[in-house]
């Protein structure tokens, strides 16, 4: 397993590529008073932001527990790269920070605004645009997300799904436009200090790595298949890293950035394995519930006392001179479930029971 060579590729994991248009920016902000922005733009700059002073408070908050640096980072597996030292194809996991990570850049950033909207919807996707204004340094950025709102199948979604996906676009937006226009100089360490918090130390690995498999339980993600998304031979390969993003991957299912059936459908589906032993468990289940619906089995013993019978029947019949029409020969396949359970069966029991058997 590996990680993507340029992390925080936050742009390509979700939408389109972040571009700048400068004609949507001044839509957007248009919509507030001209002197309304050159007062404010007036007041971020009598009272500057001390750097040194944003980035204690931007880091006291990613890292005040272990939770809320779980919720900066997310992962999410990208398809095969080759290991060029091994020379094996391993997963490929693409990390960055979340829309969590993002707001609390900008509260800590100050002296900004910041917006997200949807700015059209067709048949298959949905376009979401996020604005951010530095007003201190008069620079803004806008950015456009896509996201499908249709399923595998073209079905279009329903109205609750729509509301889903649109948050979940909006939160894109807004997250890619404030990375963009705050230096990422300013917040790399920071983001990389959420990282070690929740990756913790070789003491507290055991814990995390049980911890963070009991909460893919939730979501029907099974050892074997949370292995497979992480490119690892088993439980005892998940590492620090590979603990930091089993997080990162619990965030993005959590933040709706995919769904448990994207996340299999990027690394090929279920382990066959998997599915192997639900397919024979389902199989055993199957034949159980089967025999209780078919008529039992007949015994040697009692199969012998049926042609018993019908030899006596067809000896009675011929010496009155009269042959019993409803006497049918005995084969090997058991009889019909009624003439069993209403004639032949009690009939061949009493001839056991005159044979002494």
């Amino acid at each position: 397993m590996s990680t993507a060579a340029s992390n925080y590729e936050y742009e390509q994991t979700e939408g389109e590529p972040i571009s700048s248009n400068p004609t949507l920016v001044t839509q957007a902000i248009a919509q507030l008073n001209a002197s309304e922005i050159d007062r404010m733009i007036a007041t971020a700059r009598a009272f500057p932001r001390k750097l040194a002073a944003v980035r204690k408070e931007i880091y006291s908050l990613v890292v005040q527990d272990e939770e809320t640096a779980a919720s900066m980072i997310y992962a999410l597996p990208r398809g095969k790269e080759k290991n060029e030292s091994t020379g094996r194809w391993e997963q490929k996991i693409i990390t960055g920070p979340t829309a969590r990570f993002a707001e609390i850049l900008a509260y800590g950033w100050g002296n900004n605004r910041s917006m997200a909207r949807v700015i059209s919807e067709d048949q298959e996707f949905l376009t979401a645009q996020g604005v951010f204004f530095d007003l201190e340094k008069n620079v803004s950025w806008s950015v456009e997300v896509k996201r499908r709102i249709t399923d595998r199948d073209g079905r279009r979604f329903n109205a609750d799904m729509l509301g889903v996906t649109a948050n979940a676009a909006l939160a894109i937006a807004a997250r890619n436009a404030i990375l963009k226009a705050i230096p990422k100089a300013v917040w790399r360490d920071l983001y990389e200090a959420a990282e070690r918090t929740i990756k913790g130390s070789v003491e507290t690995l055991a814990e995390r790595r049980q911890k963070a498999l009991d909460q893919f339980k939730v979501y029907g993600l099974t050892v074997p298949m949370i292995c497979k998304v992480l490119g690892v031979g088993g439980v005892s390969e998940i590492t620090l890293d590979v603990v930091g993003i089993m997080r990162g991957i619990l965030t993005a299912l959590k933040d709706g950035e995919t769904t448990v059936e994207q996340l299999m459908a990027d690394v090929g589906g279920i382990d066959a394995a998997v599915t192997d032993k639900y397919q024979q468990r389902i199989g055993e289940i199957r034949a159980r519930y089967s025999a209780t619906k078919q008529p039992s089995g007949v015994s040697p013993e009692v199969r012998q006392a049926q042609a018993k019978l019908a030899e006596r029947q067809q000896r009675a019949g011929a010496s009155k001179g009269e042959q019993r029409a409803n006497t049918a020969p005995v084969t090997d396949a058991p009889p019909a479930p009624a003439a069993e359970n209403l004639d032949a069966e009690p009939a061949a029991t009493k001839v056991a029971r005159d044979e002494g058997w």
